[in-house]
C-alpha cells in the first residue's frame, strides 16, 4: 500500500512558514509596489535566520509575487488592478480546465492516495484544536499538494505552465473544512471511479471542472 505524508522536515517548515507569512503581506498590500526587500533588515524584524527567508523570497519569486534582479535582490513588482483581475480570471480558467483533464483522463491510485492525504491535512489546518501561528502555514501547504495534484494528473504541460505563471492569485481560506471547500471536486475525482477509468462521463468532467474556481484560493 502507498504511504502518503506531507509532513515537512523542519527546515523546509519555516521556509513555508514564511513564505506563507509574506505572500499574505504582499497579497495585503503590506509592501508597496517597487518597494526592495532588504534580507538582512526583512530576517531581524521577523527574527529568522536568512537561509530559510532567502529560501522563502525565491518561492514568493517564482510565483510572480516579486521580481528577483541580480545583485540587487528583490523587489515587489508594480502591478495594476486590472492585471490582477485578468490573472485571477485565467487561474480560475485553468484550474476548472486541469480538473476536467484529470477527471477526463484518470489518476492513478498513488495520485488518488495524495489528495486523499491532503484532503486530510486541511482537515487538521483547519480544526479547532491546531494552534492559529500555523493554521495558515499547513492549509497552504495541504492546499499546493493538492492542485498540483491535479495540475500532475492533468497532463497537460500547456496547463501547468499557465497556472505557474498566476500561482500567486491563490488565496487562503475562510472556511471550517477543506472538504467543504471541495465538494464538487473531490466527488468527481475520489469518489466517482475517474482514477481507474479515463474516459469518464462527460458530465463528471464538467463537475469537476468547476471546482477550479470554488476551490482553495
Amino acid at each position: 500500500m502507498v504511504n502518503i505524508s506531507l509532513e515537512p522536515g523542519p527546515t523546509l517548515t519555516q521556509s513555508r512558514l514564511l513564505a506563507e507569512r509574506l505572500r499574505q503581506s504582499l497579497l495585503d498590500g503590506a509592501f508597496a509596489p517597487g518597494t526592495r526587500l532588504n534580507e538582512v533588515h526583512l530576517a531581524r524584524t521577523m527574527s529568522v535566520s536568512r537561509t530559510p527567508l532567502r529560501a522563502a523570497l525565491q518561492t514568493l519569486a517564482g510565483e510572480g509575487l516579486l521580481h528577483h534582479t541580480p545583485n540587487r535582490g528583490f523587489t515587489v513588482p508594480e502591478q495594476s488592478l486590472s492585471a490582477m483581475i485578468d490573472a485571477y480570471e485565467m487561474r480560475a480558467l485553468a484550474e476548472g480546465l486541469a480538473a476536467r483533464l484529470a477527471a477526463e483522463r484518470g489518476i492513478s491510485e498513488a495520485a488518488r492516495l495524495r489528495l486523499e492525504a491532503a484532503l486530510a491535512a486541511g482537515d487538521k489546518a483547519l480544526a479547532p484544536d491546531t494552534d492559529d501561528r500555523d493554521r495558515r502555514g499547513r492549509y497552504a501547504e495541504a492546499n499546493e499538494a493538492f492542485h498540483e495534484t491535479i495540475h500532475e494528473a492533468a497532463q497537460s504541460v500547456l496547463v501547468k505552465d499557465v497556472l505557474q505563471s498566476v500561482s500567486a492569485c491563490r488565496r487562503p481560506p475562510r472556511t471550517t473544512s477543506s472538504r467543504s471547500i471541495l465538494p464538487t471536486c473531490a466527488s468527481a475525482m475520489l469518489h466517482t471511479g475517474a482514477s481507474t477509468k479515463p474516459s469518464s462521463a462527460g458530465s463528471r468532467a464538467r463537475r469537476s471542472s468547476r471546482c477550479g474556481s470554488t476551490s482553495w484560493r
